[in-house]
């Protein structure tokens, strides 16, 4: 997966899920903190409270994204 944040770098790593965190290499993403998920063909934009968006893009199999997508919605507080 490559991510970035805001209109920052694009950085390449290992994405790790648990019931209330993401993380993306050295960024840890709290599930309490994610306002909305937001998915196009390509790219996964989370949005959170008090902070820069981080885009997400699979550089992997096809549906990672949408399977990101579906956990995301499923473990934050977020509407679908």
């Amino acid at each position: 997966m490559a991510w970035s944040v805001g209109t920052g770098p694009r950085k390449v790593g290992r994405v790790e899920l648990e019931r209330d965190r993401l993380t993306l290499g050295e960024l840890s993403v709290d599930l309490k903190d994610v306002r909305s998920v937001q998915r196009t063909r390509d790219v996964l934009v989370v949005q959170r409270d008090d902070a820069d968006p981080v885009r997400i893009v699979s550089l992997d199999r096809p549906g990672t994204l949408r399977e990101l997508a579906d956990f995301l919605l499923e473990c934050s507080d977020v509407p679908a």
